[in-house]
């Protein structure tokens, strides 16, 4: 849908005698179905520095309305159609314009809406720039100049000048932090070759697994320092291996929560019932709950052995039998069991995107699918699958 620019109108403001006459730029575009077309009519209103654009047949339902995203302008004032086809009008404009809606009549055939623009500072019309993105490396540091605080120490009673002693020191903890950086940055690098599991009775597959046994000789060069593949990689205290079943971070927890629990075991007797469950919960659930959502789509062998770990420390506050039923004790502790605790949290991450509670790295990746047409799964708020994958 490419816009008419011979519908682009120059409405003139009303004149007063205590404000500066402007001019408005306001455009009317039949957009027949807004969802696959606000990029599109974004960009021409940035282009053409539209103040006002009134959209008719916008074809937006409640679940569709989140297209900000999308937008430049700084206010959306939508009219949803009350019958089931088509229709919906909407009005895009900006900040320092004040929108006043006085009626809304809609026929069979046609929708007809009165309102009412004032504008407060009519010299600001001009498009809001996007943010700028920042970069940070680990490689950057800013080195101490003594120039910068030679002043205050010259003020102060302790020295009266900064001794060349001083400057020997200064240089060497600039050197030996740049040193540092440059040695052992490329040491907290891994890399590891993703092996398929799959079995090799096709060629193709055959000749792939073939060549991954011999993955352990390659080497990449960073620096002139040698990286050799690993059979697992830690990315924000999460294991992950060369197969991506996780069960290396698995293990790995499951290590720690028993060397935890045996020592939480020893010192029951001088803890409150409190004071035990506090303990337990820094030491043991805080460990199981750590980026638990990776673990959603693992088999049950690997989700019981966290379970096992979680029934056991159940058993450690409540002193009960080793061979009583588990399930009344983790209701008493109101204590969801493992597979309920990830699926709450991710139930509780796509809640707080969807209502622009998370991060913008998981809001722009997770929003409602937008129906070109009406079908009866538009109100089941689904959810759009990315084109890419992650």
């Amino acid at each position: 849908m490419a816009p008419n620019i011979d519908n682009l109108t120059i409405v003139p403001l009303v004149k007063s005698s205590n404000i500066k006459v402007k001019t408005l730029k306001c455009v009317l575009i039949n957009c027949q179905s807004m969802c696959n077309k606000a990029s599109r009519i974004n960009d021409y209103i940035v282009d053409e520095q539209i103040d006002v654009a009134l959209l008719t047949e916008t074809w937006l339902s409640g679940c569709e309305m989140d297209l900000k995203k999308h937008w430049i302008c700084d206010k959306f004032r939508h009219i949803a159609r009350t019958g089931k086809r088509g229709g919906g009008v909407g009005i895009m404009y900006r900040d320092n314009i004040i929108l006043e809606m006085h009626s809304h009549i809609e026929a069979k055939s046609y929708e007809s809406v009165h309102i009412r623009l004032t504008v407060v500072q009519a010299d600001l019309l001009m498009p809001r720039p996007r943010p700028q993105e920042k970069t940070d490396s680990y490689r950057k540091y800013d080195p101490i100049n003594m120039d910068d605080f030679s002043d205050e120490l010259l003020k102060s009673q302790v020295i009266t000048y900064p001794s060349e002693i001083s400057d020997t020191l200064l240089d060497q903890y600039n050197d030996s932090l740049k040193g540092l950086l440059d040695t052992f940055a490329p040491m907290k690098t891994k890399t590891f070759v993703h092996r398929a599991t799959v079995p090799s009775y096709n060629p193709a597959i055959q000749g792939s697994s073939s060549l991954s046994k011999h993955s352990s000789d390659f080497q990449l060069q960073i620096d002139n320092n040698g990286i050799s593949p690993s059979d697992s990689a830690k990315d924000f205290g999460v294991l992950f291996d060369q197969h991506l079943n996780m069960e290396t971070h698995v293990t790995v927890i499951c290590k720690a929560s028993y060397f935890h629990i045996r020592n939480i075991r020893s010192l029951k007797s001088i803890f409150t019932h409190d004071a035990l469950i506090s303990v337990v919960h820094a030491f043991i659930t805080s460990r199981l709950d750590y980026c638990n959502s990776l673990l959603l789509c693992l088999s049950d062998k690997l989700l019981q052995r966290f379970q096992r770990i979680q029934n056991i420390a159940a058993r450690i506050v409540t002193g009960c039998r080793k061979y009583d039923h588990i399930t009344p004790i983790l209701k008493e502790l109101h204590w969801l069991p493992v597979i309920k605790r990830i699926q709450f949290k991710t139930l509780m991450i796509t809640y707080k995107a969807l209502n622009g509670q998370a991060p913008i790295y998981l809001t722009e990746d997770l929003y409602e699918k937008a129906n070109t047409r009406t079908l009866r799964s538009s109100g089941e708020l689904l959810l759009a699958v990315p084109k890419y994958k992650l």
